[in-house]
């Protein structure tokens, strides 16, 4: 008769469960901190990552310039007249805008035949955000650009590369993400009505990380 033995673990002594726990809570810290190191080391903003947004401090006919986190920003092409130089434009704070802005700058660009616009950053621009207010027009970015549709009315859509904004019953409102890294934007404008003719007036906020 071969006798059953039965095979336990023994139970952890007192102090050496304080070591085990002690091991495994330094082990999460490490895990953690190198986590958060990872999340914010540069080069690496994640896409909802909260944005910084422009302070415009000039603008006329051809352009505007300001700064994004100390850093310059110039936009060149056709402007109109509405421009809000004190960060105190209150129409982005609804729900079309991602994130919504309760006071912020604001300038005024013009969709026309032909109209072309640049943006240049002083430093590079992670995932950079626009907030497009009363658009009437059809926004087109340079082939390859990688776009994503935030938040916006119903008339507010993107397909590709390409913003579309209704004019009926009234202009489209909303916000895109570019995803990457950019020292300069460029797009052009063009009304989406009158087969292209005419000119559309559209507000416009820049923003991103560093």
């Amino acid at each position: 008769m071969i006798n059953q033995i039965e095979c336990r673990n023994p139970e952890p002594r007192p102090r050496l469960r304080r070591l085990l726990g002690r091991a495994v809570v330094t082990a999460m810290a490490v895990l953690c901190a190198v986590a958060g190191l990872v999340a914010t080391a540069p080069g690496t903003a994640r896409a909802d990552q909260a944005p910084s947004f422009v302070h415009w401090a000039a603008a006329g006919p051809s352009g505007a310039t300001g700064t994004l986190s100390g850093a310059s920003v110039t936009l060149a092409g056709p402007m109109g007249t509405a421009f809000y130089l004190h960060d105190d434009y209150p129409n982005f704070n609804w729900s079309a805008f991602t994130p919504q802005l309760p006071a912020t700058g604001m300038v005024e660009i013009v969709g026309g035949a032909g109209h072309t616009f640049t943006l240049t950053f002083g430093a590079p621009v992670q995932n950079p955000v626009m907030m497009l207010g009363s658009l009437g027009s059809i926004m087109t970015f340079p082939s390859g650009t990688s776009l994503t549709r935030v938040s916006g009315d119903s008339g507010f859509q993107t397909n590709g590369r390409v913003v579309t904004g209704t004019t009926g019953p009234t202009d489209s409102n909303g916000t895109i993400r570019l995803n990457g890294t950019f020292t300069s934007i460029t797009f052009t404008l063009v009304p989406n009505f009158t087969g292209g003719n005419g000119l559309d007036g559209v507000f416009l906020q820049v923003g991103g990380t560093r």
